[in-house]
């Protein structure tokens, strides 16, 4: 198998007041028992966004199985696990439940799109450095070139790779460009 497409969902959800810890930026929940009903899993990531910008918002990060598990369903289903996980961990308003303190959501949904099919490549068993490599090579004589973290071998799966990956494109499309206009003139 070769390069593969990661699952990484971010799930943006707003509340009308804070009720987790204020100071800390970055929130890691553990929970008991088993998670079979939601497929979240025993742990779960968050971005505290009241810590970084002030914004009664946070961002649960979903990847690997967590990530798959989401994939497809609605973006309530996703809150509602999301939600319950909270409470479990004990992450919850004193006063009032999390759903009527909850204002709204955004779920990126990458692996959905059926243009990237993914938000990550990766290196599945049997990827070899010329896999990626192929990804980076110029095609229709020069015409198509392709750029992304997946096309840098040395920096592959990170924004670093997907800047240098770039870069290089630039360099191959200009070299394609005035070799074109050098032989036209």
């Amino acid at each position: 198998m070769a390069m593969q497409m990661g699952s990484y969902k971010k799930v943006i959800l707003t509340f009308d007041h804070i009720f987790w810890p204020t100071e800390e930026p970055f929130l890691g929940c553990i929970r008991d028992g088993d998670d079979s009903s939601t497929g979240l899993g025993t742990c779960l990531w968050m971005d505290n966004l009241w810590a970084k910008d002030g914004i009664p918002m946070i961002e649960a990060v979903l990847f690997a199985a967590a990530a798959q598990w989401a994939t497809g369903k609605s973006d309530s289903i996703v809150e509602a696990a999301i939600f319950e996980f909270m409470t479990e961990a004990g992450v919850s308003p004193t006063t009032k439940s999390i759903e009527t303190s909850f204002v709204s959501s955004h779920v990126t949904r990458w692996e959905e799109d059926p243009y990237s099919k993914g938000t990550f490549s990766y290196y599945g068993l049997g990827t070899l450095d010329r896999h990626c490599d192929a990804l980076s090579e110029p095609e229709w004589d020069g015409c198509l070139v392709l750029a992304g973290e997946a096309a840098n071998s040395e920096w592959q799966g990170s924004v670093h790779g997907a800047l240098q990956s770039g870069t290089e494109a630039a360099e191959q499309i200009t070299y394609f460009l005035s070799k074109t206009l050098i032989t036209r003139i």
